[in-house]
Parts: structure tokens; sequence; C-alpha cells
């Protein structure tokens, strides 16, 4: 015969896994350091390629606008120019991806310990059903 506490906990896991059940699995299977590596190399990839659709643009319109005489020292002002951008802007995104992929991941680690909680919880009835 099922008790009625079972039920309740059986019914509220059914609707957190409802609810949360995929965030639930994929931080379930995860380390933090592997979710945030994988978020960083994810950012350094796009990062880089909208840095260089940015720069081409702001070089384009250098060109453009100004029509700016193409000479050894503007070459060389906007490929160091172009570098350290990259590199501060590059810097700004892995900072904020971190603390963010970090946030991320104790919150879908919450879920999935309190997911192991409640089967725990679950276990428990069981065993005390079976004894009474």
């Amino acid at each position: 015969m099922l008790s009625e506490k079972r039920v309740i906990q059986m019914t509220r896991m059914e609707l957190l896994y409802r609810k949360e059940g995929e965030t639930i699995e994929r931080f379930d299977q995860l380390d933090k350091k592997d979710y945030v590596s994988y978020r960083g190399t994810v950012t350094f990839f796009l990062g880089t390629l909208i840095y260089l659709g940015i720069y081409a643009a702001v070089v384009s319109l250098i060109f453009v606008i100004l029509q700016v005489n193409i000479t050894d020292l503007t070459t060389s002002l906007l490929i160091f120019g172009g570098i350290v951008g990259y590199l501060v802007f590059l810097y700004i995104c892995l900072l904020i991806t971190h603390f963010r992929s970090v946030h991320r991941y104790d919150a879908g680690r919450r879920l999935a310990d309190e997911m192991q909680k409640d089967w725990e919880v679950l276990g428990e009835l069981y065993e005390h059903d079976t004894l009474s």
C-alpha cells in the first residue's frame, strides 16, 4: 500500500524534474572545472570572431571616412592598437564568462544535490514502510 508521505515525495520530485530536469542532468554529470573550461573555450572562439568583425569594420571606416594614406606608421599603429584592443576585449569577455559560468554551475549543482536528497528521503520512506 502506498503511504501518503511517499506519494507527496514522489509528486514533489516529479514536479522538480519536469521543471528543471535538463539542468539537473547536465550538472549532475559535469565537474565545475570542466563546465567553466568549456564555457571559456566557447567564449574565446566566439569573442575572437566578434572582435575580428568589429576590428575590420572600424579599420574600414577609418580608411573610408578619413581617407588615410596607408603608411608604415599607420599600419603599425593599427596592428598594435588591434592587438591591445583584442587582449583587453578577450580578457573582459573571459572574466565575465568565468563568473557567469561559476554562478550557473553552482545553481545547477544545488538543484542536482536537492534531487539527490529527495531520492534519499524517498529511499528512507520505502525502508520505513517495509520495516513497518
